[in-house]
């Protein structure tokens, strides 16, 4: 039988929640985001929940940012506040 592997987390941690596209979640995934549960859409489609527990900072810069989704979750996109690129 498999096992969950994870770490014990109070949801008064929790700073940000997205839902997204297995593709996108991966990108978040390395921008230190977690993954909170992973289900089937009506058309079978996965879909993350990912929560962010941090800042999250540009993959370009290490500066802050904010994080959008693009394409109905299919992919996320970092808007960076220091304006990198």
């Amino acid at each position: 039988m498999d096992q969950e592997t994870g770490f014990e987390l109070d949801l008064h941690q929790v700073r940000g929640i997205m839902e997204v596209c297995p593709n996108a979640a991966n990108e978040l995934l390395e921008a230190g985001w977690v993954c909170h549960e992973i289900y089937l859409t009506q058309d079978f489609e996965s879909r993350c929940i990912m929560l962010r527990l941090g800042d999250t900072l540009c993959p370009h810069c290490g500066g802050p940012a904010r994080v959008e989704t693009a394409d109905g979750g299919e992919r996320v996109r970092f808007i960076c506040q220091n304006e990198c690129h």
